[in-house]
């Protein structure tokens, strides 16, 4: 038997293993950045929520998606009753979306621990539906009731029964050019390339392309390589893989379509890309179909000037460029966007009376430039939910409002000579950090830790004091 026949035996054995628990299991890995990430789940996903395993974990790596949003707060209520000194709830509560965008409502435990096979991190949480009869072994999600109805995603029109909930916006003018590109796109032979700033839904829109495209018919082989990954050097030795006795790349022989998303491209380097070519060379010579669907942040152009991308491949390869707008040119969905997430956070929160946005702080947003786009979107709708009070949302954009709430007082009226200074943000940042470090004794949990007195979840600030190196005070 092979390595490569090895490891996926393992694979199937730990994913048989899991399909046999009574609930439906989900297994998130913590990554160098400490950021959770779904790794993995078991068949009663498709139960409770109507979604196989593979679509759920590719839906929760999606910048933009609902579901990416109500995990990461399910993962900072897990960290929040990790670090609870009172006691904590019996059987905590998750609001998790189903496939027909309905939001349910679960209960579930959670164990943090690491793997002795290869010391990662890793968080499971177990859900078990929260209705009355969930305990009935044929509990049906789509038929359960939704925790607050099938609720307007801009306060004026519901999404019909049985449809999924759009994975995003797309009512701008600028938005809707980009679909009707990528839906022709996808009945083309050419490799599509989405470029564009950070987080701003290319790998959705592949997604999209995905289940669109003409090329992928039932039995299409699907192979995905994301090169900023921690897993990208084994994602791609399994698309590489050789045959033990020819020595010939296995897929290279594959009487399948081969669809290829190969993600952060810009990422990648050289020697990674050659292999990948000569794969794609093999199959061409005996008329394998074969179509790469690749994001990046740099366009075709950008790769090749600044030799990332070998040029005369260029010219080898028919590509489809489309460029994704930045969320700073797409503010007629920006309404929509921001209700529909708040709407599923405030959920998720178990918020009553529901908190909405004023037109004042409405219309702050939608001057703001959302430097890392939906990142930065989802991160500052996450904080004002977290930071909601009497039924009101704080908002806080960057640096802009330091003097507000909570942190009135932190520097006064009068700034450091430091921050006086024109220093790198990220210096700046770690000016500002270790002062509210120094104010909270290093204390980051709690009430009266730094996470509270900043405005955001206590994961978050430990991943951005590992990112810039800021030891907490002893």
């Amino acid at each position: 038997m092979s390595h490569q026949e090895k490891i996926a035996l393992n694979s199937l054995f730990w994913r048989e293993l899991l399909d046999k628990m009574p609930a439906t299991v989900l297994i998130f890995k913590i990554d160098e950045d400490e950021h959770a990430r779904l790794f993995i789940t078991n068949s009663n996903i498709r139960k409770d929520l109507g979604f196989s395993p593979e679509e759920y974990v590719l839906a929760s790596e999606s910048e933009d998606s609902p579901i990416t949003a109500e995990l990461d707060l399910l993962i900072d209520e897990v960290a929040r009753l990790s670090h609870a000194s009172g006691p904590v709830p019996a059987l905590p509560t998750a609001v998790l979306s189903n496939r027909q965008g309905e939001q349910l409502r679960f209960y579930f435990s959670f164990n943090v621990f690491q793997s002795k096979a290869n010391r990662s991190n890793l968080i499971s949480v177990n859900l078990m539906p929260a209705t009355s009869g969930s305990s009935d072994s044929g509990y049906d999600a789509a038929a359960a009731p939704p925790v607050n109805g099938q609720a307007a995603l801009n306060g004026q029109m519901t999404q019909p029964a049985g449809i999924p909930v759009p994975p995003f916006v797309a009512n701008s003018a600028v938005m809707k050019g980009v679909l009707e590109k990528a839906d022709h796109a996808a009945g083309l032979s050419a490799h599509i390339v989405l470029h564009g700033e950070a987080a701003t839904g290319k790998r959705t829109i592949a997604s999209r392309i995905e289940q669109t495209c003409v090329f992928a018919k039932p039995g299409t082989e699907v192979r995905y390589v994301d090169f900023r990954a921690a897993n990208a050097d084994d994602e791609l030795r399994s698309l590489l893989a050789t045959d033990d006795e020819t020595g010939e790349p296995i897929l290279a022989g594959l009487q399948k379509n081969l669809l290829i998303h190969l993600r952060a491209l810009d990422a990648v380097r050289i020697p990674q890309l050659e292999a990948i070519t000569a794969l794609i060379d093999a199959r061409q010579a005996q008329e394998l179909p074969t179509k790469l669907v690749m994001t990046s942040r740099l366009s075709l152009d950008q790769l090749s000037g600044s030799g990332r991308l070998p040029a005369n491949l260029l010219y080898r390869y028919s590509f489809f460029p489309i460029p994704v707008p930045p969320l700073r040119h797409r503010t007629e969905d920006l309404p929509e966007i921001i209700n529909r997430w708040l709407s599923r956070l405030v959920a998720a929160a178990d918020l009553s009376p529901a908190p909405a946005y004023t037109a004042q702080q409405m219309q702050q947003m939608l001057n703001y430039d959302w430097p890392e786009n939906f990142e930065t979107l989802k991160e500052v709708i996450r904080t004002s939910v977290l930071s909601a009070s009497n039924g009101k949302l704080p908002l806080r954009l960057g640096f802009k409002n330091i003097a507000d709430g909570k942190q009135a007082g932190l520097f006064g009226n009068k700034l450091t000579p430091e921050l006086q200074q024109i220093l790198s943000f990220d210096e700046m940042s770690r000016i500002y950090l270790r002062h509210v470090l120094e104010q909270t004794g290093g204390k980051i949990y709690g009430d009266d830790g730094a996470a509270a007195l900043l405005g955001m979840p206590p994961t978050t600030l430990q991943s951005k004091l590992k990112k810039l190196k800021v030891k907490t005070p002893k």
